[in-house]
């Protein structure tokens, strides 16, 4: 009898999620949060596949005499091979605006350099998301990049450099979010 009573509480544990209405999934990266980062996303349900939302990025830490300030604001959606909002691999693309500044001071010489640049961030990414009636979480790759607009960079003598070179990088994410 305790046999079918353990599988009992274990099958409940381990059972997909009950279907529910939920149409949005506020979402945000806990990990970033640690270090000041607010990554914070609002997925909409388009079709039962198909997630589409505002994408809100805000720094603003320092570690050391290393100053970082910025913000992003764009749009992510989200393909869910399974459904949305349940359980299951997905697709993702991203483009946002991006703008940034940057200051750090050498504990040798005293001397400050700054840099400061926007652009246009973009990504594609692939995952997997686990719900737990309104609690999710996913995990996934992405690819993305940054095509500068403007960077200027400046250093104690007051030299200035512009760049406009575009750069590629992977990255893990790792959000937790509640579906309502």
């Amino acid at each position: 009898m305790r046999l079918s009573a353990l599988a009992l509480i274990l099958s409940s544990l381990f059972a997909a999620p009950a279907a529910h209405a939920d149409s949005m999934n506020l979402r945000f990266s806990p990990l970033s949060a640690i270090i000041g980062i607010v990554d914070a996303n609002l997925d909409f349900m388009v079709t039962p596949n198909l997630t589409i939302g505002p994408k809100l990025i805000y720094m603003n830490f320092k570690v050391f005499d290393v100053q970082l300030k910025g913000s992003a604001f764009g749009a992510e959606a989200r393909y869910h091979f399974s459904r949305a909002f349940a359980d299951g691999g997905y697709a993702k693309l991203m483009l946002s605006t991006i703008s940034a500044e940057f200051s750090a001071k050498s504990s040798v010489t005293g001397e400050t350099a700054s840099a400061s640049g926007s652009g246009l961030n973009y990504g594609a990414g692939i995952g997997y998301h686990w719900f737990w009636q309104s609690f999710n979480l996913n995990l996934g790759l992405v690819l993305g990049g940054t095509s500068v607009g403007q960077v200027e960079v400046k250093d104690s003598t007051g030299t200035t450099v512009d760049s406009a070179s575009p750069n590629l990088a992977t990255g893990l994410e790792f959000m937790i979010g509640f579906t309502f």
